[in-house]
């Protein structure tokens, strides 16, 4: 069964993330390193006006899943200022 593609338009990190699965492994890691950085989250809250901090209880994190707005900014702005550009 071939697995179904998400649309541009349902996939909030469509073309940001690398599409070899090694590659986008180590890409989430970084993401995720990045996030816990205060000195990247404070350039993120500086450059964009958002106050958000990632949730620390499960029901913060289920909010920011179901809202799912800040997630597509902060990944641009970390590939931009410290991931770089994949070669493709």
């Amino acid at each position: 069964m071939k697995k179904k593609q998400a649309s541009v338009d349902t996939d909030p990190l469509s073309g940001l993330m690398p599409e070899n699965p090694l590659m986008a492994a180590a890409w989430v890691g970084c993401l995720r390193w990045a996030l816990g950085r205060e000195d990247i989250m404070t350039q993120f809250r500086a450059e964009t006006g958002m106050t958000w901090t990632p949730g620390r209880t499960p029901i913060d994190q289920a909010i920011d899943e179901a809202c799912g707005m800040i997630l597509p900014r902060f990944c641009q702005m970390a590939q931009r200022e410290h991931l770089g550009r994949a070669k493709r």
